[in-house]
């Protein structure tokens, strides 16, 4: 096909083949260039959206994510969760958790108030397991809150995603949203 011009090219009917060509910089021939496959994931996207405050009975599940069965089934595939909240007084102990099919991947403890937002990223490494690393940002500072962690759990099964409260007087602890995206290889 190379060192062909456009009107060289024998006529044909349209097969749904794209050819993409260039023309050579010296001759100016058309040739024939292959373009590079883009890798793709399939991303789902999971929200839990509710202005709740804690009632103060704890431990109080603020929302569950529902992560199903055989979702996870590849090595690679990973979930990221975002979670926005408040902590509205500065007096008192307040404490979150992020659990993962029942595990504990993250806690928060603060005595203070102001707005938290939590990063969590799971990537599943083998058939029974994921590494997790969790992020929080706390005004305008951003620390590892913990990580890099291994978690066992069982792709199998649907597993949820829980944001539980554990210390806190009643109305200490705004709940915003939380968002999970899950990437598919």
């Amino acid at each position: 096909m190379a060192n062909k011009r456009y009107d060289q090219f024998s006529a044909g009917s349209y097969d749904t083949s794209k050819i993409f060509l260039q023309a050579d910089a010296t001759t100016g021939a058309l040739e024939k260039i292959n373009l590079p496959t883009i890798p793709t994931a399939k991303v789902i996207h999971r929200a839990n959206v509710a202005t709740a405050n804690n009632s103060g009975s704890n431990p109080q599940t603020m929302a569950t994510i529902t992560i199903p069965a055989n979702e996870l089934a590849a090595n690679g595939d990973s979930i990221q969760i975002f979670m926005h909240s408040e902590y509205l007084t500065a007096s008192g102990t307040k404490t979150m958790v992020v659990d993962f099919a029942a595990q504990n991947l993250s806690q928060r403890s603060v005595a203070g108030a102001g707005v938290q937002q939590w990063w969590l990223r799971l990537i599943r490494i083998d058939a029974t397991h994921l590494r997790c690393i969790a992020y929080i940002q706390t005004g305008l500072t951003l620390s590892v809150l913990s990580g890099p962690l291994l978690f066992v759990f069982n792709p199998a099964i649907s597993n949820n995603i829980t944001v539980r409260i554990t210390a806190g007087a009643a109305n200490d602890i705004a709940y915003y949203f939380a968002t999970v995206d899950t990437y598919l290889t």
